[in-house]
C-alpha cells in the first residue's frame, strides 16, 4: 500500500512526507491520519478516496481487462475494471506500449472510472500492451481474450 501510495502522490511527495512524518511524530505516538494528513499536506492532494479503498474498507486488489486495437484512423487501448467493485478504485496506471517496428513507449494515466479508451496515433502499429509493467499496484490484468 505504501508502494502504491508513493505511485499515487509522486516520489518528491512521498519522500517528503515520510520525512515531515517522522520529524512531527519521532518519539511519540501516530494515527493514520495523522500519516494520511501528512501525506496531503505535503502532496496538496485529497487522499480520502486512496485511503478509503486502501487502509479503511479493504476491497481487495484491481482486476481489469484490457485490449488494444489498431485501425487505420485511430489505434485504441481500452482498461476495463471487473469485479465485484469494478469501478471502485482511481489509480495512476503506467502503460507500456510496444510497437510492431520494435520501438516502446511508457505512458500513465488515470483511471477514475469502469472503462478508459485511449486513442493513440496510427502511425505506428501496436505490437503488446503491458499496463502496470513495473509492478507499482495491487492489480491484476488480463489481456481481453484471455481467461480469468
Amino acid at each position: 500500500v505504501l508502494h502504491m501510495l508513493r505511485n499515487e502522490i509522486g516520489d518528491s511527495n512521498f519522500f517528503g512526507a515520510l520525512k515531515n512524518y517522522f520529524e512531527k511524530f519521532k518519539y511519540g505516538n501516530a494515527s493514520t491520519e495523522d500519516f494520511k494528513e501528512v501525506c496531503e499536506s505535503v502532496s496538496s492532494m485529497n487522499l480520502d478516496k486512496f485511503f478509503d479503498d486502501w487502509i479503511y474498507n479493504d476491497k481487495g486488489i484491481i482486476k481489469c481487462e484490457y485490449n488494444f486495437i489498431n485501425g487505420n484512423e485511430k489505434n485504441l487501448i481500452t482498461i476495463k475494471q471487473v469485479g465485484e467493485l469494478f469501478d471502485d478504485f482511481h489509480f495512476n496506471l503506467e502503460v507500456e506500449i510496444v510497437y510492431a517496428d520494435g520501438s516502446k513507449e511508457l505512458k500513465t494515466f488515470r483511471i477514475k472510472k469502469n472503462l478508459l479508451s485511449i486513442e493513440l496515433n496510427p502511425s505506428k502499429k501496436i505490437k503488446e500492451v503491458f499496463p502496470d509493467p513495473e509492478g507499482k499496484l495491487l492489480a491484476l490484468f488480463f489481456k481481453e481474450d484471455e481467461q480469468q
